[in-house]
């Protein structure tokens, strides 16, 4: 069971403020975070496992301001999130991109929103499918809750190991995604708007054990 935590660009949660919250953290094996590309190599000397937030499936040459897989797995990263539903991708981008993580030696989650979305990626031989309804992302409603079918279903259909994301942001968030089929979940908002975010992630990640 894997907790694969996003930072995406809440304030508090890069640079110099970023160490303080990873102090803070409870150290757990199946912690993945995921800070922004600058506090990869921050994140990567410590213990917990780093994943990039998005790689580009472009090969490095002239491609300003895009993130290589190569340049991610040199700050010491372990994988990458690709197509999250805030940095989408066309399905042949997202095949590229698995591809150039792959020829780097990177892990991959490849986002989805829908089932038909989580056959397809799971089968370019990605590590594991996140799935994703946008409208659910950073609110109170989570996936487990508002559409248990949607998660039963894409878990059916998946070659891997299929994680829940959107809205988890309870104990009981996570207890259900488990019991539908999901392998682990992906958050973000819920920890790292948290009045105390490493009380918050002890909460999330108690059911996966």
């Amino acid at each position: 069971m894997t907790l694969v935590l996003n930072l995406k660009t809440y304030p508090g949660t890069y640079g110099t403020e970023l160490e303080n919250l990873l102090d803070n953290l409870p150290y757990l094996d199946d912690l993945v975070v995921c800070p922004q590309h600058t506090d990869l190599n921050r994140v990567a000397d410590t213990q917990y496992t780093t994943y990039a937030q998005h790689i580009s499936p472009k090969e490095p040459g002239r491609n300003t301001g895009a993130n290589t897989a190569e340049a991610v797995a040199e700050t010491g990263a372990e994988g990458t999130l690709i197509n999250h539903s805030e940095r989408r991708l066309r399905d042949r981008e997202v095949k590229k991109a698995v591809k150039r993580a792959e020829h780097a030696g990177l892990e991959t989650v490849v986002c989805a929103q829908k089932p038909a979305e989580v056959a397809r990626y799971s089968a370019l031989g990605t590590d594991a499918v996140a799935l994703e309804i946008p409208e659910l992302i950073a609110g109170e409603e989570s996936i487990s809750d508002t559409e248990p079918q949607v998660l039963r279903e894409s878990v059916r259909r998946s070659d891997v190991p299929v994680l829940a994301g959107a809205g988890i942001s309870t104990m009981e968030d996570v207890e259900k995604a488990l019991q539908l089929g999901a392998d682990g979940v992906l958050v973000a908002s819920a920890v790292a708007k948290a009045d105390n975010p490493a009380e918050k992630l002890s909460e999330l990640h108690a059911p996966l054990h």
